[in-house]
């Protein structure tokens, strides 16, 4: 059996692939080919309304590539004026149709908000022509980012739900599954 290593630098445009990144910022060409390996496998599109389940898979995988990853329960406002596009992703009382808990799970780095699980509330509840996913700029948590033509993103740190433990354990089967068969295509 083949397996596929990390390509040379990714050439393409992101947004082509529904990735909205925050203008001007460095992101490692790792998590970039990550994301496309998600997108091309169907991670995002049968799991991408799942934020618990993508951010625990993408903090696994990136750690296993040498990447330093965590969790972070978030608040994300999401706005594109000009197109009429609002959206407002982990507050109190504001869940997505079949959604357990009123909270946002993401991954961070040192520098950076993986938000890979953006599908249902953004992509399908708002456009198509929204973002699947977002990477935003960690040091600029709680400032507006604008994410080229997609509009821009606020990101704020909230504490943690009580029930999400519970998510969390439900999930690890599954992650630690996915994890494998990721790995078990793509060697590190």
């Amino acid at each position: 059996m083949h397996r596929e290593s990390f390509q040379h630098k990714v050439f393409y445009n992101p947004q082509d692939l529904g990735l909205g990144v925050v203008d001007g910022l460095d992101v490692d060409d790792r998590i970039l080919q990550t994301y496309v390996r998600f997108w091309q496998d169907g991670i995002l599109h049968n799991h991408g309304d799942k934020c618990f389940f993508i951010s625990h898979l993408l903090r696994r995988i990136l750690r296993l590539h040498g990447i330093e990853a965590w969790t972070k329960q978030v608040t994300m406002n999401f706005a594109n004026i000009e197109k009429g596009w609002i959206s407002e992703v982990g507050y109190q009382d504001k869940t997505v149709d079949g959604q357990e808990v009123d909270t946002h799970s993401v991954v961070v780095t040192k520098n950076l908000i993986l938000d890979w699980s953006l599908i249902k509330p953004i992509h399908w509840g708002i456009s198509v022509r929204a973002p699947v996913a977002v990477i935003a700029d960690l040091t600029k948590l709680n400032e507006e980012q604008t994410i080229g033509d997609f509009g821009s993103v606020v990101y704020h740190s909230r504490n943690n739900h009580p029930y999400t433990k519970n998510i969390i354990y439900d999930n690890r089967k599954d992650v630690l599954n996915a994890t494998y068969q990721y790995f078990n295509k793509y060697r590190m």
